[in-house]
C-alpha cells in the first residue's frame, strides 16, 4: 500500500471527475445528476456482502472476498479513496468500506460503496465479470431490485422500487 503524492492525487481527482463524474470526498450518484456514459451496475449491499442472505432461495454471493477476486482478475493494483481514508492510496485489496471508491490506473472501471447500502460497479468489462460471477441476468436483477425499497431510495433520493426506477437500473447496466 502506498499513499500517492499530492501531485499524483490532484491528477487522479481530476481524471476521476472527468471520466466518472466522481469526487471521493463526496457521495456519488452515477444514475442521477450528470449521467456518465459507461455502464453502471448498482446492487444493494445486503444481498452482496452477506454470504448467507437468500432472496427466494437465491444467493448472490458477491462478498468482499469475491469482489477482490474479480478485481484482481482485472488489475493487480488499483486505487482506494473515501471518507475513512487519508488521501488516495495504491492498494491491492478491496475493503468494501462505506463511502469508498476503488478504481484502476487506466480509469476503465470504478467501484463505489455508499452509506445508502448500495455498491456501484462502473465499466463494461467489470460489469460483465460481475454479471457472469453472479449468474445475474435481467430477470434476476429485476426481481431483486423490485423487492428493495430502501435500495431504490438510496439511488433516487426518496424514490421507491417501482417499474420506472428498475427500468432505469436495467438500462444503466446494459442488460
Amino acid at each position: 500500500m502506498r499513499k500517492l503524492t499530492d501531485n499524483e492525487q490532484i491528477e487522479m481527482l481530476y481524471k476521476l471527475e472527468s471520466v466518472f463524474n466522481a469526487e471521493p470526498r463526496t457521495y456519488w450518484f452515477p444514475l442521477a445528476e450528470k449521467k456518465i456514459e459507461q455502464a453502471v451496475l448498482v446492487l444493494p449491499t445486503w444481498i452482496t456482502f452477506c454470504e448467507s442472505v437468500k432472496e427466494d432461495g437465491d444467493i448472490l454471493d458477491l462478498t468482499i472476498e469475491n469482489i477482490n477476486k474479480i478485481l484482481k482478475e482485472m488489475d493487480e493494483t488499483f486505487y482506494d479513496a473515501g471518507e475513512m481514508i487519508d488521501g488516495i492510496q495504491e492498494v491491492d485489496t478491496f475493503t468494501g468500506g462505506y463511502e469508498s471508491y476503488h478504481w484502476n490506473k487506466d480509469f476503465t472501471w470504478i467501484v463505489y460503496v455508499s452509506h445508502e447500502s448500495t455498491i456501484s460497479f462502473c465499466g463494461d468489462a467489470l460489469i460483465e465479470k460481475v454479471k457472469k460471477f453472479c449468474n445475474l441476468d435481467k430477470e434476476r436483477f429485476i426481481k431483486v431490485s423490485l423487492k428493495d425499497n430502501i435500495f431504490c431510495n438510496g439511488l433516487f433520493h426518496g424514490g421507491v422500487a417501482n417499474e420506472e426506477a428498475v427500468h432505469e437500473l436495467v438500462k444503466a447496466a446494459k442488460f
